[in-house]
């Protein structure tokens, strides 16, 4: 099943809302790579499946291992084309296409706030096998966002969106 998440937001004083959509797999093509450098180039991720997609990566962390560990995604452009359309189909401004892995470690990092290390991202990324929404406790989720006492949420059964809302908030701020 394709999970997306689509966040708006309305800017009043210049009558534009700008969105931000959140894909996960099976929509995109993501991967974690170790490599031996730090400092990757495009061409040290030889792999056929990235030939066909518009792809970037992002460094994470170093392994004990002396290698580095890498987050690569990349979406088809019949994908992104459809999520063009549908945005244009729907009069949306689209200011950001993001993966899911990737909102959920800007959701990360926002939480943490001044006291974010990489060092504490590599130890919990590797704690939880890579999956960091184990780290992201619905009460700190819920102090991220602001809601009205009215808005009755399943904190635990909507932590997935909750993270997405947190993820793309934060990544279109800093557009």
């Amino acid at each position: 099943m394709n999970s997306v998440f689509i966040l708006t937001r309305l800017y009043p004083c210049i009558f534009i809302a700008r969105t931000c959509i959140s894909i996960a797999s099976p929509g995109i093509y993501e991967d974690l790579v170790s490599l031996s450098t730090a400092s990757a180039t495009p061409h040290d991720f030889q792999n056929l499946t990235l030939n066909k997609l518009l792809w970037d990566f992002r460094y994470l962390h170093p392994l004990t291992n002396g290698h580095h560990l890498f987050y690569v995604c990349g979406i088809s452009r019949p994908a992104l084309f459809s999520y063009q359309l549908l945005a244009t189909e729907n009069k949306l401004h689209i200011a950001a296409i993001s993966s899911w892995y990737n909102t959920l470690m800007q959701a990360y990092k926002t939480i943490f706030g001044p006291a974010f290390r990489i060092s504490q991202l590599a130890i919990d990324m590797e704690q939880t096998q890579y999956h960091l929404e184990e780290h992201l406790h619905a009460d700190s989720i819920c102090r991220m966002l602001h809601m009205s006492p009215n808005v009755n949420i399943d904190r635990d059964k909507e932590k997935k969106s909750l993270i997405s809302m947190i993820g793309l908030y934060y990544q279109e701020r800093a557009l």
